[in-house]
């Protein structure tokens, strides 16, 4: 499938270092690409070994980095060796988990907050106190339509995401006079492992047809937007939650 805006634009992030969560496949790879793409050097993380493709760009490198386990994030904090190096923070890194909220366990709450709200909130504590001083950068959450519009079996998923929109206001707010800005992105449904793992036939058919465009997203039209609210292109979007999903939340 051809991708709308999946030819280059003229986007030169060279000088800049970025730090992508969660990035060893889907929206997560298709955003740490697009920067590599235009000149960034990326260090991506993923709960296990490095993915295979980060040996095809020299400006690439791997950490192991597990949200549900606190010697992993705090190792991480300690072994990053220049945190001020960072100008750009994707906090990409999520989970999915489908549980009516007569039957959540207090597993899925603390899996799904520590992985997709704790998580951000961390790294966003801990880079956003270097940014401050060099007075640049770009904070970038991957949030979710759940956050906006709700569907059945999404209680937790969908207030995990809404806390993560919270955390993108209200640090937007805290970093403005700094001259770092902060945003979220909130796909809609993309075509990614994730969704091929929890969304049955019957649940695809569904999405599919409340969607105008009549197709799933795929994680290139998602980069695209995270790259742009990350590049010196924005200047003036601050606070902001850019829904990316196709029209779903018109109908």
């Amino acid at each position: 499938m051809t991708v709308p805006g999946e030819r280059s634009i003229p986007l030169d992030l060279s000088g800049s270092t970025a730090l992508v969560t969660g990035a060893s496949r889907g929206i997560g790879h298709a955003i740490a690409r697009t920067l590599l793409e235009r000149g960034a050097k990326v260090a991506v993380t993923s709960t296990h070994h490095a993915p295979s493709w980060i040996n095809e760009w020299p400006g690439a490198v791997h950490y192991r980095l597990d949200f549900e386990d606190d010697a992993s994030v705090d190792g991480f904090l300690a072994d990053f060796a220049k945190p001020g190096d960072i100008d750009i923070l994707i906090n990409n890194a999520g989970v999915h988990q489908l549980e009516a909220i007569d039957e959540v366990s207090r597993k899925a709450w603390n899996r799904l907050f520590r992985v997709n709200l704790y998580g951000p909130t961390v790294l966003t504590r801990h880079f956003a106190a270097h940014m401050k001083a060099n007075r640049r950068g770009r904070i970038v959450n991957v949030a979710s339509i759940a956050g906006t519009v709700c569907k059945p079996n999404a209680s937790v998923y969908s207030s995990s995401k809404l806390g993560l929109i919270g955390l993108t206001r209200s640090s937007a707010t805290d970093l403005a006079p700094y001259g770092v800005l902060v945003n979220a992105v909130s796909p809609g449904t993309t075509q990614t492992d994730m969704l091929d793992r929890v969304l049955t036939p019957e649940l695809r058919r569904s999405f599919l047809a409340g969607i105008p465009i009549g197709r799933f997203a795929q994680p290139q039209e998602i980069a695209n937007v995270a790259v742009f609210l990350a590049s010196p292109w924005n200047t003036y979007i601050t606070g902001q939650n850019i829904i990316v999903d196709g029209g779903t939340t018109i109908v």
